[in-house]
């Protein structure tokens, strides 16, 4: 218990620290820190307020500008941004550029084109877009969220959707919905009626969209426009709860709905795809809306670049993105220019003009359209002066320059295109003027600096802005054709800021596509909220956010405050508060007690006492409660004597003792539900259920069905299975006494009452009853063990053997249980049972309430849970009755004479019939004198629940009741001076005259009195008799008088009460401690003086509290070795012996610098060269220029670990033909586990095991039966390059060889099973995808465990992968087993390999997973190496042509046009000599690791254990001091006679080397051989154009951009 406040005390503190820490930081700290190093560079912003920042200040603004009417005036800055405005007048007159605060985070605004545009083309990462919201994720998917390579092929397939000349497809669309909106107008004209050109624009331009996105499925497109419109109202409706964590998961109706409407969106969407696809497929397809021609440009770039398209979802999510970006800006642009034209009436008549002599009243063409120049001119001047949005918001991640500015990681970026299109100093004086005629020579001229930014700029300039124009066009051109227009009276000039610019007072946007389709209407209000959803995603003022943000900081803050006050309030309520205050409660009504101790209260003085009584010898006397009861006896001394009642500490409970007979009762006649009793120990509620555990009305339903099989007349049918029991005993003591024996009565009668049970219980059941018994016995062993750890919270629910098996007892007592209870049913309903039993008499009474009540009867779980209260309840008390009984009996011999005289008298030697028991007087005088003496329960707890008065005292919620039984049956005041000795005949007139005040309680009192008293006192009649009738007694001079409480009031020193059964049933004993344990786990529920549970308290916390300690502190000496002193210590190892390397820096080491360093190396384009090193590994470059130039050897830190870079050939090969087991293979990441299996994850005899059954089917004889199917795929890959070529297609050699490879691998690891093996190549190709997925988070502790989405895919491809091995190698084990197989691929020649190396090792082959593991390797390792080998070949060919011609001639003098043979590769030099140059200058694996295990020495230096190891083959390849000057020039003549001699020191690791030299090295080189054959006698070929020379590392060293080639047939 003190443990536990001391642990969450301290964990509470640590996380209000933490809490307390992060928000300072975020609210004061890291503000500051921005605030600083914007200042620093001269940038000028406002003054941070914490927390809200300028919110406050830009609401309070727009709110002032927009209350303002504003004249027909297109100077808007003021009024839509009128905290821009100001700040710019403020701080940004020099440079166009200010900050200000959004809440803790700075927003720089941008003024500046040529900032604008420096920041819109930068490419590198530094610089993106802010996280969305989660509700704009219903609409802002596709291109427009996606960033670097995602979005990259995104805009790709996107791009020829969008181009000017499929545009063409689409004005047919576009005219039918302009006709329909000029039919319209035309009755509303007619009419007289004023348009809303608002509402009216967005209805058009939404049918536009569908029309043209979807073509002939235009009904459906429309449907989908209109779920979108329903899905804004309900993102409306969840603004406020947007920021709620969890929110988006509760089951609202909101939130049901608007899922219910993405996916009938998706579905709609998906169905439409589908049928398209299908249409394209069977050549049916027009192709001329977007739909079409997404789906045609994703085919195409299909067939290029292989799965590498837009799966069907995003195909969906870019469908979606139609709407909602393709609707909104072109109604903003055509209901402004409306607007603009209205005012200027002149422009609208020379547009007029323009539009009338292009085209006259007939419908306009594409070619006019796009000749049309003041119509142009206008649009481009209301896109300057309204630009439908406003801004774009971009995010500083990584430091960055902008201008002179180096912006830190964190802060906002905000370019202000409205500010920027109402500059003076851009545009002129007349900045507010409407005057198109500023774009006469085209938008770049209109004004300084080409201020100009209406769709973006920069590669992700908007895509569509060729579509709107188009559009705005055509319609407008529709409109001046056919009307002339002014403003309306009604018509208030009020543009306003809301997502996008436009007129504050027209009507929702949405209200004409709601009318037509639901029938209801979205208030403006509605409309502004919920674009201000669509805000949090662009950040535009964030005025919303702003309160909203605020508020959870104070909500948050709040309830974080109020979780730790609650928490401290309940501990110190709980250990101090509670305490005091009912101790003053009790002492002022008069009652004494001991003072309060914080927490243990009296526990400790209990214990200590109880050991002191028990460690002193007693004599034979019945005062047995100075020793039994010592704390009490002393409290009863103290504060006790004048009313009977004390009071002590329970830890932090007080408990009453209460030892006044009529309080006794008052407290045990309760029946109003004050009082109950004490909450049970869950171990105990294996036993103490039924009845005994039940409260109020379940109680008495109980109660009143069991009393009529406890009733006497019930009880007579029992008497039988009693005298047999009894029997039994006698026979067996018979046999023992003429042999002088002693016998144990205290083992002998717990044997005795069980027995007694079983019979009595189950009567012909009475075996299996037995082996209920001998259950409990064994559960009470484990209970035993599982006491020092029964107060650990959710040690119960822990797969332990003791748990396990308790609740395998359980569960077999009950099985038993309901079989005897089935089969008595069965029985009672035939009218076949005899019902002498319990068991019988209890189910009789039950079907008799059942009768009576209906359903309100006990069900079957209830009368097992009664069945097995009969046991523990039944046995315990009437053994220890009988055995005091025998005790007193044998210490006064002349009460001994007289029962057996009185029995003798009524039976003779006649066995006792139930009339005769019950007249025995002195016999039941005994029993209640031994009773009173020696009580086995000597006491009962009850809890107060609510304020009770009992005597004099009201007793408040929460004290403890304990009423003492022994302290009022050995009470002088009570019973009389003599109370202390044993006198029978104080019950000569019955119980109730024995005593003042009816002071005694044998088996309790009230209502809840013991049912089973008849049944105990008939039993302990009977065996009493019976051994007065055969025997004598007298004590053993062994015995010890040492009462003791341990549950109940037994021999201190005699065996086991269980020996006896134990020794009969399970052959075993349980020591005395153990049972005085297991026995003091009842205590727990009775809280009999809680001996044991005081000490184990004390134990669990000194054991707990030095645990804890010690935990904490091994793991802050851990942390701090990790991260400090092991790294510390390991740099002094390593420079003490001369490396050098960098410094370390804790935790993080150099994984910053490196990959700071790997970016800018990525982001400079890279000349047509070979020197690669710098670029593909710029830390490595730098590192062996500062510290290795000596000995080839540095070290920098992987994190807190050193890894040292070994570049020096003889040290590469000294770790690489290392056996020692000093260096090995570093742990392997789990992801990587589903590949990198087999012989490559191995080590020690594993390993050789596994290589020395691999090597025969990778040896150069073998691999010549695979030629036929590398020659397959190689026929296949030239045919499909032969029509490629034919066609004049670029070809991504990059992504064919990838496919070619998994074919070769298909074919001749698996032959016969070709296509199966071809699905292995796909799944496995899927998984690569989900691994790349999920590395983000592969170090986050158990996140493989999580059922997402991937993860499940992962496994469910690995089950799938294996199912098809297992099933392809069991087909082939048959087949060899049938002598019917060739083996003339890997795995048939694995399985030989596997068959010999059985029959030579008997049992010591691969087992199947084994065999299964090794087949998966193949993939992943045989097709990666060899495709990129063969990219960089073409690649490197098509920069030396001389060197492709050179290798062309051999091949062709060799085989001329004939397919070459094994023999006739194996002796081409140009070709071998060419593929070895590749891989030195462009080796697919650039290193291995390794990892130091122990002590080693490599070189001159001694590596510790923890040090990691690279041997950097890339490095080695590039390094002149080995390969000469000319170093990174292609010159394959180096390997002229072969590669040993190329270089110095044989400096050349294409495939490692040593022992674990890749063991498919010969495999890789003849694939590549014979394919780079084929494709030299069909084709010349060159670089692409488009090809860029970028070298990437991704595990492997690929082309990052591909690699497109131009072939040409020979």
């Amino acid at each position: 218990m003190e443990l536990w406040f001391a642990v969450c005390s301290g964990l509470a503190a640590l996380l209000v620290a933490v809490w307390a820490v992060r928000i300072l930081n975020w609210a004061f700290w890291k503000p500051r820190r921005l605030d600083r190093a914007l200042r620093s560079q001269g940038l000028k912003g406002s003054s941070y307020r914490p927390i809200s920042g300028d919110l406050k200040e830009m609401v309070r603004l727009t709110e002032e500008a927009r209350a303002k009417p504003m004249p027909f005036s297109h100077a808007v800055l003021p009024r839509v941004s009128p905290f821009f405005e100001r700040a710019a007048e403020a701080h940004g007159k020099e440079n166009k550029v200010t900050f200000h605060w959004m809440g803790p985070i700075p927003r720089a605004v941008i003024a500046d084109p040529d900032q604008i545009r420096e920041v819109l083309t930068n490419k590198t990462g530094e610089i993106g877009k802010p996280k969305i919201n989660y509700l704009l994720k219903y609409f802002i998917r596709g291109v427009l969220s996606q960033e670097g390579e995602k979005w990259a092929k995104h805009r790709k397939i996107l791009n020829p959707a969008f181009h000017i000349e499929k545009l063409k497809r689409m004005l047919p669309a576009f005219s039918a919905c302009c006709d329909e909106l000029v039919s319209r107008w035309d009755e509303m004209a007619a009419k007289g009626e004023e348009i809303d050109v608002s509402v009216e624009f967005q209805s058009f331009t939404g049918d536009v969209i569908s029309r043209s996105a979807f073509g002939i499925n235009f009904e459906e497109g429309r449907k989908i426009f209109q779920l979108q419109s329903e899905q804004t109202v309900f993102i409306d409706g969840s603004l406020p709860f947007a920021h709620i964590p969890g929110f988006r998961f509760l089951p609202t109706r909101i939130n049901t709905r608007m899922k219910a409407i993405d996916k009938e969106v998706r579905g709609i969407l998906l169905s439409i795809i589908k049928k398209r696809e299908e249409s394209i497929k069977l050549g049916t397809a027009k192709n001329d809306d977007l739909l079409g021609l997404l789906l045609e440009s994703n085919l195409q770039h299909l067939r290029e670049h292989g799965n590498a398209g837009l799966t069907t979802d995003e195909v969906v999510e870019e469908c979606k993105l139609f709407y909602f970006a393709g609707q909104e800006t072109t109604s903003l642009l055509l209901t402004w220019t409306m607007v603009v034209l209205s005012m200027h009436q002149d422009w609208q008549e020379r547009a007029r003009e323009e539009v009338l002599q292009a085209f006259g009243k007939e419908k306009p063409t594409f070619d006019g359209l796009s000749h049309l120049k003041t119509v142009t001119m206008i649009l481009y001047e209301v896109l300057r002066l309204y630009p439908p949005i406003m801004g774009q918001r971009r995010q500083v991640f990584k430091s960055t320059k902008i201008g002179n500015v180096v912006y830190p990681p964190g802060v906002l970026l905000y370019l202000s295109t409205l500010q920027v299109h109402h500059d003076p100093d851009l545009w002129g004086k007349d900045v507010d003027e409407f005057k198109p005629e500023r774009f006469a020579e085209g938008m770049y001229k209109a004004s300084e600096k080409n201020a100009f930014f209406p769709f973006g700029s920069g590669h992700r300039v908007c895509i569509g802005q060729n579509f709107a124009l188009l559009e705005a066009k055509l319609a407008l051109c529709l409109i001046l054709q056919h009307f002339s227009f002014d403003l309306s009276p009604s018509y208030t000039h009020a543009p306003n800021a809301v997502l996008t610019l436009k007129p504050q007072h027209a009507e929702s946007p949405l209200k004409y596509c709601f009318r037509r389709y639901n029938g209801e209407r979205m208030n403006q209000n509605a409309w502004n909220r919920t674009a201000a959803a669509c805000n949090l995603f662009s950040r535009d003022d964030l005025w919303w956010w702003a309160a909203d943000m605020e508020l959870w900081f104070a909500v948050c803050s709040g309830l974080a405050a109020l979780l730790v006050a609650v928490w401290a309030v309940r501990i110190l309520n709980w250990a101090f508060w509670k305490p005091r205050r009912l101790d003053r409660a009790l002492r002022s009504q008069g009652l004494k007690g001991s003072s309060y101790r914080p927490i243990s209260g009296d526990l400790k003085e209990m214990v200590r006492l109880t050991e002191e009584a028990r460690a002193k010898p007693m004599p034979f006397s019945h005062a047995v409660f100075p020793r039994v009861s010592p704390f009490f006896e002393r409290a009863a001394e103290a504060h006790g004597k004048e009313n009977k009642v004390t009071f002590h500490w329970m830890g932090p409970n007080p408990r009453a003792v209460i030892a006044d007979p009529d309080q006794i009762r008052e407290v045990l006649t309760n029946k109003t539900g004050e009082i109950g009793k004490p909450k049970i120990n869950y171990l105990l509620k294996y036993f103490i259920r039924g009845v005994l555990s039940q409260e109020g009305e379940k109680w008495a339903k109980h109660r009143k069905i069991l009393n009529p099989a406890f009733h006497i007349e019930k009880l007579k049918r029992m008497l039988p299975a009693f005298s047999a029991c009894c029997d039994e005993l006698v026979n067996r003591w018979d046999e023992m006494a003429p042999k002088g024996e002693e016998i144990d009565v205290f083992v002998e009668f717990q044997s005795f009452t069980g027995d007694v049970i079983s019979r009595s219980a189950f009567g012909i059941n009475f075996e299996e009853g037995r082996k209920i018994f001998q259950l409990q016995n064994e559960q009470a062993v484990f209970i035993d063990g599982s006491l020092p750890f029964a107060h650990i919270p959710g040690f119960r629910f822990l797969p332990t053997r003791i748990n396990t098996r308790m609740k395998a007892i359980d569960k077999e007592v009950r099985g038993i249980l309901l079989s005897i209870i089935k089969k008595r049913e069965e029985s009672i309903k035939l009218g076949t049972a005899k019902n002498d039993d319990l068991l019988g008499l209890l189910l009789e009474s039950n079907l008799q309430h059942l009768r009576e009540h209906g359903n309100a009867g006990l069900t079957t779980d209830e009368v097992v849970e009664e069945c097995k209260l009969f046991y523990f309840a039944g046995q315990e008390t009437t053994s220890l009755l009988l055995t005091w009984t025998m005790v007193v009996l044998s210490m006064h011999q002349d009460w001994q004479e007289r029962a057996r005289e009185e029995v003798l008298q009524a039976f003779g030697k006649e066995k006792p019939t139930f009339d005769g028991l019950s007249h025995l007087k002195t016999v039941t005088m005994i029993l209640y004198e031994v009773l009173r003496l020696y009580p086995p329960v000597m006491g009962q707890r009850r809890q107060v629940f609510k304020s009770t008065k009992i005597g004099n005292v009201v007793y408040p919620p929460g004290v403890l009741l304990y009423l003492s039984a022994l302290q009022v049956h050995h009470d002088p005041d009570l019973w009389g001076k003599d109370v202390d000795e044993f006198k029978p005949e104080r019950f000569a007139e019955g119980m109730y005259k024995a005593s003042e005040k009816n002071a005694f309680f044998p088996f309790g009192g009230g209502h809840r009195v013991c049912i089973g008293q008849n049944f105990a006192l008939l039993e302990a009649k009977l065996a009493l008799c019976l051994i007065l009738q055969h025997f004598s007694f007298d004590l053993s001079p062994s015995y010890t008088h040492a009462p003791n409480a341990v549950l109940t009031l037994k021999p201190q020193h005699a065996e086991s009460p269980l020996k006896y059964c134990f020794r009969r049933y399970n052959g075993e004993r349980m020591n005395q401690n153990a049972w005085n344990r297991t026995a003091a786990a009842c205590n727990l529920f009775f809280g009999d003086d809680l001996w044991w549970w005081a000490a184990d308290m004390e134990l669990w916390f000194a054991v707990c509290s030095g645990l804890a300690a010690l935990l904490v502190a091994v793991w802050a000496v851990r942390i701090l070795n990790w991260a400090f002193w092991k790294p510390r210590r390991l740099d002094r190892a390593l420079r003490s012996q001369g490396l050098k390397g960098s410094s370390y820096r804790p935790i993080s080491g150099d994984l910053k610098e490196m990959v700071r360093l790997t970016e800018e190396a990525r982001a400079k384009p890279m000349p047509f060269s070979h020197a690669i090193f710098p670029r593909v590994s710029p830390f490595f470059e730098r590192a062996a220029e500062a510290h290795g130039k000596e000995n080839k050897v540095t070290f920098h830190w992987m994190g807190p670990n050193p890894r040292a870079v070994i570049a020096e050939p003889d040290q590469i090969r000294e770790v690489l033909t290392n056996k020692t087991g000093e260096i090995g293979k570093p742990k392997i990441n789990y992801l990587l586990k589903y590949f990198i299996r087999g012989v490559l994850s191995q080590e020690g005899e594993k390993w050789a095991k596994h290589r020395k059954i691999l090597n025969p089917a990778f040896h150069i004889e073998k691999l010549k039966r695979m030629l036929p199917a590398f020659s397959a795929c190689c026929d296949e890959l030239v045919s499909r390059w032969d029509e490629m070529a034919a066609k004049g297609e670029e070809i991504d050699v990059s992504v064919e060889f990838q496919s070619f490879t998994g074919d070769v691998i298909s074919r001749s690891a698996f032959g016969i099973n070709f296509e199966e093996g071809r699905k292995i190549f796909q799944l496995q190709s899927e998984q690569t995808v989900f691994i790349d997925g999920s590395l983000p988070f592969a170090h986050i502790p158990g996140f493989r465990f999580l059922p997402t989405r991937i993860n499940t895919r992962m496994k469910a491809i690995d089950k799938e992968v294996r199912g098809i091995l297992l099933s392809i190698i069991k087909k082939r084990e048959e087949s060899i087993k049938l002598g019917t197989t060739k083996n003339d691929d890997l795995l048939g020649l694995l399985l030989e390999s596997n068959l010999q190396h059985l029959r030579e090792h008997g049992n010591a082959g691969l087992t199947t997973d084994e065999v299964v593991e090794e087949c998966n390797l193949f993939y992943f390792a045989g097709q990666e190496t060899t495709s990129l080998l063969l990219t960089w070949t073409m690649v490197v060919l098509s920069m030396h042509q001389d060197w492709q011609e050179r290798a062309r001639e051999e091949v062709l003098q060799a085989f001329g046009k004939e397919k070459p043979t094994f023999d006739g590769l194996s002796h081409l030099k140009t070709v071998t000599m060419i593929l070895y140059e590749v891989l030195r200058l462009y080796p697919p694996v650039m290193g291995q690791r390794r990892q130091v295990f122990k002590s080693t020495k490599i070189g001159n230096v001694v590596y510790p254990p923890g040090v990691l190891l690279y041997l950097s083959a890339l490095q080695v390849h590039h390094d002149p001091d080995l390969w000469g000057k000319d170093v990174d020039e292609f010159k394959p003549e180096r390997f002229a006679e072969g590669m040993y001699k190329a270089s110095e020191k044989n400096a050349f690791f294409p495939f490692g080397g040593g022992h674990r030299v890749c063991i498919g090295q010969n495999f890789a080189l003849l694939e590549a051989k014979l394919a780079l054959c084929l494709i030299l006698q069909h084709f010349s070929f060159d670089l692409s154009p488009s090809y860029t020379h970028a070298p990437n590392v991704v595990l492997t060293l690929k082309p990052q951009h591909g690699a497109p080639i131009r072939l040409r047939r020979l």
